[in-house]
């Protein structure tokens, strides 16, 4: 009998605590850091790119008001997005056990 999973379900029913929220973040980065490590192992640092884009909710109106001066309070966060050149290599990459 084959056990079929969904990984949607399993994603859906996977608890992140607050305290560790950026938890997620932490590990695209890292991997991303990993595989410009591996593309270019003489000079990562001089050629690799990394790139974290945050994306907020849209801006609904343009609020003039007399407020308290000061910064205006940013929208709130609803995802990133991690980029890098490194190479793609689920599985494959040094270190990682395949």
């Amino acid at each position: 009998m084959a056990l079929k999973t969904s990984l949607a379900g399993r994603v859906r029913n996977t608890t992140l605590p607050k305290t560790h929220a950026l938890l997620p973040l932490h590990e695209a980065v890292v991997n991303g850091i990993q595989a410009i490590d591996s593309r270019f192992p003489n000079d990562a640092a001089g050629r690799g790119r990394l790139t974290v884009r945050i994306h907020r909710e849209a801006q609904a109106e343009f609020d003039l008001g007399t407020g308290a001066p000061g910064r205006a309070p940013l929208k709130i966060i609803t995802g990133f997005s991690v980029e890098d050149n490194g190479r793609d290599c689920p599985g494959t990459c040094p270190g990682s056990g395949g």
